[in-house]
């Protein structure tokens, strides 16, 4: 059943396809407990944060940039005003001006902490010329550490070098909805911001891998300190950094993405529910047949020995 579906699933893996160079960005701390941000999120200046993380990325994304990266992934929650805030210009430029400088369009996450109950956690395409592209939602927002998104549904496609690119975030890639919808409306590729903890980077992984068999799409996934990695429509892991050993880096790698979309992305989980159906009607026909067998022996041996 299920290695049936499987196959199903990766069918296809012929289309035609091309590479596309990205780069990701891996701080090597956190914002928590970076010397430079720590004093600015324990005293909510947030703007402050968000230009010192925007200094923070930046040395990396144009090394990226000078070894042909054409796109770069920053983090999850690089920023932390929004593009509606009218009292953020300056960071917003400062974005604005790296993309600028790079040449190459950026994957830039954001979190919003509106009040205790409410919170925002989106991402944007920033492209050298400066535009900001309407925002994609987290679609799965983590109650537990206290995300209370007021924001969701809202998904964006681009084309970035000659690629159609999906945006996602943190552990969006753990469920089966997000890529499927982003490979149905075409993203060859996927850029998937994170702040993983450790313990969670390798299980993490290990389900990126598994979205990318099942739509034939290409992930980019960068992290703050660990898990960061690169990954081919046949789940093939491309290039990657430590699992659990917080370190900073720079990936660059080229990673072939093909045209989106098997069996599975057009089923969906009915897919996998049918595998499940079938193999338990011929369980229960093994059964029913077993049944039915020994019945029949049993009556053979008593006709055998009743007397004439």
């Amino acid at each position: 059943g299920w290695l049936a579906g499987l196959g199903l699933a990766i069918g296809g893996d012929e289309a035609e396809s091309r590479s596309i160079r990205v780069g990701i960005v891996q701080t090597g701390d956190h914002v928590p407990s970076h010397p430079r941000t720590r004093p600015l999120i324990t005293t909510v200046r947030y703007r402050e944060l968000t230009d010192t993380i925007t200094e923070l990325h930046t040395p990396a994304t144009l090394e990226a940039v000078r070894q042909g990266a054409e796109l770069m992934v920053w983090p999850e929650a690089s920023g932390w005003v929004a593009p509606d805030d009218p009292n953020a210009t300056a960071q917003l430029d400062g974005v604005r001006s790296i993309a600028r400088r790079a040449g190459v369009p950026i994957v830039w996450s954001y979190f919003i902490r509106i009040n205790p109950n409410e919170t925002r956690n989106e991402l944007v395409l920033v492209t050298p010329d400066g535009r900001m592209s309407p925002p994609t939602t987290k679609d799965h927002p983590v109650y537990a550490i206290g995300e209370r998104s007021v924001t969701a549904g809202l998904y964006e496609t681009h084309e970035v070098a000659g690629t159609r690119l999906g945006l996602a975030a943190g552990p969006d890639g753990t469920y089966t909805d997000t890529l499927a919808r982003l490979a149905q409306m075409g993203a060859a590729l996927v850029a998937i911001p994170t702040h993983d903890w450790a313990a969670y980077t390798a299980p993490h992984i290990a389900h990126l891998r598994l979205r990318a068999v099942e739509h034939g799409v290409a992930i980019a996934k960068a992290d703050w300190r660990y898990g960061s990695v690169v990954i081919a429509p046949g789940g093939e892991v491309v290039a990657s950094t430590s699992l659990d050993q917080a370190r900073e880096a720079l990936l660059v790698a080229d990673v072939r993405v093909r045209t989106p979309g098997t069996l599975y992305t057009a089923s969906g989980d009915w897919l996998g529910v049918a595998s499940l159906g079938s193999l338990a009607a011929m369980l229960l026909g093994g059964v029913a047949l077993g049944v039915r067998d020994r019945r029949i022996s049993g009556d053979r041996r008593e006709s055998g020995t009743r007397p004439s």
